[in-house]
């Protein structure tokens, strides 16, 4: 009973579909944490809206993955696979590692001062989507299978912490044939549960908000970053082509470190297992995602004794 009030009542009284604990998670961080106050214009959209498209971008990046993992295992990707994920081997990690600090460093030390606390990275992904072979029809209906989600086509959001949140960087031009990130800010969030009566990601009306709704086109490089747990985003159904994409999961770290700078700590996790950060295993993921209230209220406190200011 209470995992199921738990899960419904963020819907029910806030119109957000997360979960009531990483709900009451967030207001407390906002109102004794988050410092909302002389913050970057991008940043300040980031803290309205729920996500922005960031001027920074690293082409340097994109080719480097594009050469030495896509081109390398295109060859190996099963026939009639709906996606797919790239294998990211450890020769490879350092580099990346270096070109993200190098091109998002100012970005990610802006994202520390807001949030209060040091960041890194918790997971890293690269993946590559195709078209589904289901009717457009079956899409459309108001309750779905959640077999026929393969690459996470149907609303959600993101059930952790709002600590956590994502980078999605375009490995090449996506147009909206090629199914690009579909997201709504956070005030549209709410509009939608109420007017498509969200129930879960499986279940509410299949009809966009049109004028409200983001889609992510955009030139090879173009970065969008996003609060995934408080944004309902999906990825768009790929109708031809391809979709290929970096995925570039952070999280505050919740806890006192030697250094009370805001330098920075993104490869934090990497340090600790590199394999949590690179294989999709949800290790540190996991560490934004408490389990019940009790968890919930001693992670928050953990961010307040960690937090710089």
């Amino acid at each position: 009973m209470f995992s199921y009030l738990n899960k419904n009542l963020g819907i029910i009284f806030f119109k957000n579909p997360n979960t009531l604990n990483y709900i009451f998670f967030d207001k407390l961080y906002s109102l004794f944490i988050l410092k909302k106050k002389n913050i970057d214009s991008e940043i300040s959209q980031f803290h309205k809206n729920g996500f922005f498209k960031t001027k920074y971008k690293s082409l340097e990046l994109v080719n480097y993955i594009n050469e030495q993992i896509i081109s390398k295992q295109e060859k190996d990707i099963p026939r009639g696979v709906p996606r797919y994920q790239f294998e990211i081997e450890k020769k490879y990690r350092k580099k990346i590692l270096q070109l993200v600090k190098r091109d998002y460093g100012d970005l990610i030390h802006d994202l520390e001062k807001y949030y209060n606390n040091k960041i890194a990275i918790s997971e890293l992904q690269i993946k590559r989507n195709f078209p589904l072979d289901e009717s457009k029809d079956y899409y459309q209906k108001k309750t779905r299978d959640k077999t026929k989600e393969p690459y996470s086509n149907y609303y959600h959001v993101d059930y952790y912490v709002g600590t956590y949140f994502k980078m999605f960087i375009n490995l090449h031009d996506v147009y909206e044939d090629n199914g690009p990130l579909n997201i709504y800010d956070i005030k549209s969030t709410k509009e939608f549960v109420k007017e498509n009566d969200y129930k879960s990601r499986n279940n509410y009306i299949v009809q966009d908000l049109k004028d409200k709704l983001y889609i992510n086109t955009g030139h090879k490089g173009q970065t969008v970053i996003a609060n995934t747990t408080k944004c309902l985003h999906r990825a768009g159904n790929v109708k031809n082509g391809q979709r290929d994409i970096i995925f570039i999961t952070f999280g505050a770290i919740p806890e006192r470190l030697k250094n009370d700078f805001l330098d920075n700590h993104l490869d934090y996790y990497e340090k600790q297992n590199s394999d949590g950060v690179w294989v999709h295993n949800g290790m540190f993921t996991k560490l934004s995602k408490p389990k019940g209230f009790r968890s919930t209220i001693k992670l928050f406190y953990q961010f307040i004794r960690s937090k710089v200011i």
